[in-house]
């Protein structure tokens, strides 16, 4: 039976056709009127952590789009590594990873960063990148950001860096790119970027 495709915000779809990103699979998160032709136009949150704007013709369901373009994962961080998320709604944040475990999304490691404002971020390696900026004096002082102080996890403590280098606690409810478009109770939204709204096409 054929994959049903569901066009609405938090839905998993693929962009099957268009002069960029085919093949790539993602999360809808903006939903706005085409003005420029029949249908809907959308907004994707890619895997590969790029934003791409697309029209309804463009989207199928993952089943059937064509291979996703080929991603070399990195080496993984150790927990404790100070790292700054460079893409995405959370960029410049810096912090220390203290959960390790491998993506639900094609290639590659998932992480969950304790930043520095002492908020938990969980993000898949493409948004990070490893940090040689120090942790705030205040955190050197109490003894935090040494690894030693990471957030509980469910299950067990995930703190310490003698731990296995992939936790085997639950992956975290998180969606990849927070539940911040889910969250919005209105479908549509109002302010739809177009040519020369400043955003990519």
């Amino acid at each position: 039976m054929a994959e049903e495709l569901k066009l609405e915000k938090g839905a998993r779809v693929a962009i099957v056709a268009g002069r960029k990103g085919a093949g790539v699979r993602g999360e809808i998160f903006w939903i706005g009127e085409n003005k420029y032709g029949p249908g809907m136009r959308y907004g994707v949150r890619g895997d590969d952590a790029e934003t791409y704007w697309v029209d309804e013709a463009s989207l199928g369901p993952e089943s059937a789009a064509p291979a996703p373009p080929p991603r070399q994962a990195k080496p993984p961080l150790a927990k404790g590594a100070r790292v700054e998320i460079v893409k995405g709604r959370d960029k410049g944040k810096l912090g220390e990873v203290f959960w390790v475990g491998e993506s639900k999304f094609g290639v590659g490691m998932r992480y969950g960063v304790r930043g520095d404002d002492e908020e938990t971020y969980w993000v898949d390696e493409q948004l990070v990148e490893p940090s040689d900026a120090p942790p705030p004096e205040g955190q050197r002082a109490e003894g935090q950001g040494s690894g030693d102080q990471a957030p509980p996890r469910r299950g067990g403590s995930s703190s310490g860096r003698d731990a296995a280098p992939i936790d085997d606690a639950p992956f975290p409810d998180d969606a990849a790119f927070g539940d911040d478009a889910a969250a919005d109770a209105d479908p549509f939204d109002d302010d739809i970027p177009f040519p020369g709204d400043d955003v990519p096409f």
